[in-house]
């Protein structure tokens, strides 16, 4: 069941307003305080990197958030409308020549605070769905438990 779907132009000042949203959502669903902090890091940063690096800040292109309760999951589906990338291409920011790079976290950051990371291009953009389960809120957030399919 979609909990809610917000659209917004690819504007930064918008991600106040999402960020409410999640935690309203994560709270109603009961998820512990880290959870619902894991969640908003990684939906605050999945919306920043479609509205910066996908949208390119142009405020025509839309971002558009959805927040979908399953069971004892979440899963929130973040579409961008711009060119997309090759989920193969984004490398290690832990290995020693991307150490002092000032990109490329965003997506390892949110690969390891949810449970599941999933990168679809599409014909238009791209679809970014994160995943995650109440019954694994005492797991390690670093152990590499997600999954990044192109």
């Amino acid at each position: 069941m979609i909990a809610e779907e917000i659209i917004i132009p690819s504007d930064p000042n918008r991600l106040a307003k999402i960020d409410e949203i999640t935690e309203r959502i994560t709270g109603q669903m009961a998820f512990s305080r880290e959870a619902q902090d894991d969640i908003a890091i990684s939906v605050s940063e999945a919306v920043n990197n479609a509205i910066v690096h996908g949208n390119k800040s142009d405020p025509e292109k839309s971002v558009v958030i959805r927040f979908i309760e399953q069971d004892e999951e979440l899963k929130v589906e973040v579409y961008d409308e711009g060119e997309g990338f090759d989920p193969g291409e984004i490398g290690d920011p832990t290995s020693p020549e991307n150490l002092m790079n000032s990109k490329g976290r965003g997506i390892f950051i949110v690969k390891h605070l949810m449970d599941e990371l999933h990168l679809e291009r599409l014909s238009k953009g791209m679809k970014i769905t994160m995943v995650k389960r109440k019954n694994n809120q005492n797991v390690n957030p670093y152990a590499p438990a997600a999954h990044i399919e192109e």
